[in-house]
């Protein structure tokens, strides 16, 4: 619903997944037209990682699959035309039974785009000094607001799109009460950008950031897979996926920037308070939806089949049945690949380390120091 008023006329204003309630009017050649153009190699990143020589990697790839197309049309992603000033909406959401203290107000403001990778760093540090912890401003001020019970879910920033997008806003609370959630949001905001951050909150922000950009763990996933998701995002957008890597540079320059006191509350206005292209959407509870949902649907069903004779509903149940044999046919999996005994090496190497004894809080220990690409990170494991 946000991206629905936030993206007037792109891509996004658009549910990704398609509205429901028009589903049912696309035809199949619309669907096979519209797979074949955006689904095309042509508006595709193709990205690898690891030590096989890349030139393999290109060269299986060409043969396998993109041999089999030809050229097509690239879609190229374009800006939102900005908003001249901000704007409102109400709308309403599924619940089990509406009251009081149900309603939801968000605020997004839209952000300029992806590719730009200090831009983006910039707008990092804004969010960390906004919402990083239970102390922080904004997130302090809605943590304890007296009109809602906490924070909206869409809460911080939100780089994964062309264009940035910055949430905030209130759950818990009354319809009659945006206005004045808004209004003490943007006075909240106001009152952060009167005054420089303090250091100390800078520096701690800035540190997180640079353990996020450098760190290659892969707690949650592989380091490569990590890389590529973040060269992704800026890549599909014609952007450089080598600027989003060069960690070093950008947070030297973020680093440069914050000596300017005013920077920060400048990002603030320029971003937030003096930006126009502003939405705020009040999302009520409406106990009714669901079923009203459906007997729309029932009416529509109702009205088709009323069309339909029997040969139409005969080619309708066997079209089913031959759907759901598909469905349930076992699936291929000589299409798999496949990785056996002879795939793994028989030598393998073990790194070599050094070992040195040190005086650990007054007791001798040994350590042992791994050299490994770590992006300029020491990472250490104590064994007591």
């Amino acid at each position: 619903t946000v991206a629905h008023h936030l993206f007037p006329t792109t891509t996004y204003h658009y549910n990704s997944g398609g509205d429901p309630a028009d589903i049912p009017d696309l035809t199949h050649h619309e669907l096979v037209e519209f797979h074949q153009s955006h689904y095309h190699p042509s508006n595709s990143v193709i990205m690898s990682f690891g030590n096989i020589p890349v030139a393999q990697t290109q060269a299986k790839i060409h043969d396998d699959a993109l041999i089999q197309f030809e050229a097509g049309k690239k879609h190229v992603s374009r800006p939102e035309q900005r908003l001249s000033a901000p704007i409102s909406a109400v709308d309403t959401y599924t619940a089990d039974e509406a009251g009081p203290d149900q309603t939801h107000h968000v605020l997004a403001w839209l952000l300029p785009s992806i590719t730009d990778p200090k831009q983006r760093l910039a707008l990092r540090l804004l969010e960390g000094v906004l919402i990083e912890h239970a102390g922080s401003p904004l997130r302090a001020y809605l943590d304890s607001h007296p009109l809602g019970k906490a924070p909206s879910p869409l809460l911080g920033l939100d780089d994964s799109h062309y264009e940035m997008v910055f949430y905030t806003g209130l759950r818990g609370s009354n319809p009659e009460h945006a206005e004045a959630v808004e209004q003490g949001i943007i006075d909240l905001l106001k009152e952060v950008a009167s005054a420089p951050v303090d250091d100390e909150t800078i520096e701690t922000i800035l540190h997180q950031i640079e353990i996020d950009q450098r760190h290659i763990g892969g707690d949650s996933m592989p380091y490569g897979l990590n890389l590529m998701l973040e060269g992704f995002s800026t890549a599909i957008h014609d952007g450089n996926p080598i600027d989003v890597w060069e960690v070093d540079e950008h947070l030297l320059w973020l680093r440069e920037q914050v000596k300017d006191k005013q920077w920060l509350p400048n990002l603030i206005k320029t971003h937030l308070l003096d930006n126009q292209h502003r939405v705020r959407i009040t999302m009520t509870p409406d106990s009714e939806k669901t079923a009203r949902l459906a007997a729309a649907e029932q009416t529509r069903l109702d009205t088709i089949a009323m069309d339909l004779n029997a040969d139409d509903k005969d080619i309708l149940k066997q079209q089913a049945l031959d759907l759901a044999a598909r469905q349930a046919a076992p699936d291929d999996l000589s299409l798999l690949p496949k990785v056996g005994l002879e795939d793994v090496p028989t030598d393998i190497s073990f790194k070599q380390g050094t070992q040195k004894q040190i005086n650990l809080s007054g007791r001798e220990s040994t350590l042992f120091e791994y050299e490994a690409g770590t992006n300029g990170l020491y990472y250490y494991q104590i064994i007591v």
